[in-house]
C-alpha cells in the first residue's frame, strides 16, 4: 500500500526524490498478482502505514487461529449463495446474446427481451433470499 502512495504523490509532485527513496524502501515488495487501487490524495504515509499495520495484524490473527472465517454450515450456505449468482451472472450473459442475435425493435425482441428479464428477475429473487437467509 505504501507503494502505491508513493506512486501518487509522485505523479501529483508533491514529494521529493529523497521522501520518495526513503518510502520506496521501507515499503513491502510487491507480490505478484495483486492489484492495488491508489489512495486517494489526501492520504498521508502515516495512514497508508497505519492500514498497511492494520491489515497485517488483522492476517497474523486469521493465521494464528484467533479468527476464523466461516465454519460448517455456514460456509455451505455461502457457497450456495455464490453459485447462484455464478449461475445468474451466466444467465445474464446468455440473455444479452439470445437478444445480439434477434433484431431490435421486432415482436420477436420485445417478447425475448420479456421473457429473459422475467427469468432474471425470478433468480435474482432467489439470491435475494438465500442471502437474506444468511443474516
Amino acid at each position: 500500500m505504501a507503494a502505491s502512495a508513493t506512486r501518487l504523490h509522485h505523479r501529483s509532485g508533491s514529494s521529493s526524490r529523497s521522501t520518495q527513496r526513503q518510502t520506496m524502501s521501507s515499503a513491502s515488495p510487491a507480490r505478484s498478482g495483486l492489484e492495488h487501487t491508489p489512495l486517494p490524495a489526501a492520504t498521508t504515509m502515516k495512514d497508508t502505514k497505519q492500514i498497511e499495520e492494520g491489515l497485517q495484524k488483522l492476517r497474523e490473527d486469521f493465521r494464528s487461529g484467533k479468527m476464523q472465517a466461516f465454519g460448517g454450515a455456514r460456509r455451505e450456505a455461502m457457497d450456495s449463495v455464490c453459485r447462484l449468482q455464478q449461475h445468474l451472472a451466466h444467465q445474464h450473459v446468455q440473455f444479452d446474446k439470445r437478444l445480439d442475435h434477434t433484431q431490435a425493435g421486432t415482436p420477436a425482441y420485445t417478447e425475448e427481451s420479456n421473457r429473459g428479464v422475467s427469468e432474471l428477475m425470478f433468480k435474482l429473487d432467489d439470491l435475494c433470499t438465500a442471502v437474506r437467509q444468511l443474516r
